[in-house]
């Protein structure tokens, strides 16, 4: 059964970013090889990390402004997560659901970009999603990204399609 979840924006704004922290002092150039790839409109710049299932993991004002997000790990970015039944996984001794997630699994395993296609302002990207607790792929779980830089505003549209034959509540 194909289902897809219904294409929803979800609006980061500038001043909910700027709330958050003020702390991490890496600039976009100091980061341009850590396997981001950014997008920019000279107001503001966003950057998807390749390494984590193009999750964001890069929010700052202009080029040279400080990044502030946190991306230490695969779960401390702004990704794709849903909750499915439980599966028989554990994390943190905890029984654990499915899991399907766009940056990547507990222990470091990273989700697989499938597409990317990046424009100066805007960027779609396809990812295979990984089980956060199970640790594996999930090739029945898809997520895309369509983001829009517009003035000091990043638009975001997510995307999650499941083929799997397993029944989740929704």
């Amino acid at each position: 059964m194909l289902r897809r979840s219904p294409l929803s924006p979800l609006f980061l704004l500038l001043p909910l970013l700027l709330s958050a922290s003020r702390c991490l002092s890496q600039t976009a150039q100091e980061k341009e090889d850590g396997g981001f790839v950014f997008i920019d409109n000279r107001e503001i710049r966003l950057g998807v990390r390749t390494t984590s299932g193009a999750g964001i993991g890069w929010f700052s004002i202009g080029a040279e402004g400080k990044n502030l997000l946190d991306h230490w790990d695969h779960g401390r970015l702004i990704q794709q997560s849903y909750y499915g039944k439980h599966d028989g996984t554990r994390w943190m001794d905890q029984p654990w659901t499915w899991n399907p997630v766009q940056g990547g699994d507990f222990k470091g395993g990273p989700a697989k970009v499938l597409e990317l296609k990046a424009g100066k302002t805007s960027l779609y990207a396809k990812t295979m999603a990984r089980h956060w607790s199970g640790c594996v792929d999930l090739p029945e779980a898809i997520f895309e990204e369509w983001i829009s830089l517009e003035g000091r505003l990043a638009k975001i549209k997510f995307r999650f399609t499941y083929s799997g034959t397993e029944s989740h509540p929704e």
